[in-house]
């Protein structure tokens, strides 16, 4: 609407000029004498010469009538340009408008087909809303793709993992039916031990789940931290032993009370020192200390092995990943103990801080908002 007031208000502008030239032409076909005839009261000084008036007459007919009958056409035809010109303004304004939107309707319509390497591009000279837009759908893009690509991992790495067991567990049985294997202790004790394994991983594959989708429930407590520690490293002394590792806690300057799920952090515990005795190598040595520092508190588990390589730095709390691809479940675990200690870490608000120790070693932390902090 103020495009269309304008446009109208430059096409009486433009008549205006129009009179205004006719009365300037007007005023130049006069003599003198009739120019200040034209500027005098009539009524007051009286009326001009007949010949002065006359010579009003004549150029009043040659150049004001004119002026005004061609007024409505000069008027016309501005007003036809205005609206020429401002529906081509307003069409090319609407393309630049619309035609990125054409375009986020297309990404849609194919992200929603599942075509999500696609991204829709930034068209140049936009404004900054479109280019708001069009990042935002890139940005979907980006999720979705990195969302499926995790599923399809996901799914085949579960797959590979369910194999192994599952193969196993029906060839003992088949062997037992055809009289292959006695179905004594000893045999079932192993089909037993497969079905734990199968059974601790869809335990760990619901609980990174439940996590990463913000549903984990967690029973929290007023917890002594160092206690809890103690309870993880006495589950997993015997195992230290058998293996001529040492497994030690150092003990915490203070006592460090936190609000946590103790059976949670227990779990998240033992699956770190159970990986430091996995990569730390036949005598490892392990070593379990709790901190209070800045405002948060932490477990802290350090074994003097080859440390962390970079990619594992990076790497090693995603799922199904093993920091040797060469082994298989029974050496390298399921890949999945790390992601279930972020997990709980994330679930209780805190995190998993992976490093290597300046003396060597690698080191596993669990964070803890402090309750004092």
């Amino acid at each position: 609407m103020g495009l269309l007031a304008g446009g109208f208000s430059f096409a009486l502008a433009g008549t205006l000029l129009y009179l205004s030239i006719g009365e300037d032409r007007f005023y130049t076909d006069l003599s003198e004498a009739a120019r200040e005839a034209v500027e005098q009261d009539w009524l007051e000084d009286g009326p001009p010469a007949p010949g002065v008036l006359e010579e009003i007459a004549l150029a009043h007919e040659k150049h004001i009538y004119p002026a005004y009958e061609n007024s409505y056409l000069v008027f016309a035809l501005l007003s036809v340009l205005v609206i020429i010109v401002g529906s081509g303004l307003a069409w090319n304004l609407s393309r630049r408008l619309t035609l990125p939107l054409e375009k986020a309707s297309q990404s849609a319509k194919l992200i929603a087909n599942g075509d999500f390497s696609h991204r829709m591009e930034i068209p140049d000279g936009a404004s900054e809303e479109i280019v708001s837009l069009s990042e935002s759908f890139i940005y979907l893009s980006d999720s979705l793709q990195k969302m499926e690509d995790n599923v399809r991992y996901t799914s085949a790495s579960v797959a590979h993992e369910l194999r192994t067991p599952l193969t196993v567990i029906q060839g003992y049985v088949q062997g037992i039916q055809d009289g292959v294997f006695q179905a004594n202790t000893e045999q079932l004790d192993l089909i037993l031990g497969h079905v734990a394994g199968l059974s601790r991983l869809v335990d760990d594959l619901k609980l990174i789940s439940l996590a990463e989708s913000k549903g984990l429930v967690l029973h929290r407590t007023q917890t002594d931290l160092e206690a809890c520690a103690v309870d993880a490293v006495n589950f997993m002394r015997p195992q230290f032993d058998q293996a001529g590792g040492a497994l030690a806690i150092a003990p915490a300057r203070r006592a460090i009370n936190v609000c946590v799920d103790a059976e949670r952090v227990k779990q998240a515990l033992v699956a770190l020192i159970s990986n430091a005795l996995r990569y730390a190598g036949p005598d490892a040595r392990c070593t379990v200390a709790c901190a209070h520092d800045n405002g948060t508190v932490s477990i802290k588990v350090a074994d003097a092995g080859a440390g962390f390589s970079d990619e594992a730095l990076d790497r090693a709390s995603d799922r199904f990943w093993r920091g040797d691809p060469s082994r298989d479940r029974a050496q390298g675990g399921s890949g999945l103990g790390l992601a279930v200690v972020r997990a709980i870490a994330e679930a209780h608000g805190g995190a998993l801080e992976l490093s290597n120790a300046p003396t060597g070693g690698a080191v596993a932390a669990i964070t803890f908002p402090s309750d004092d902090a």
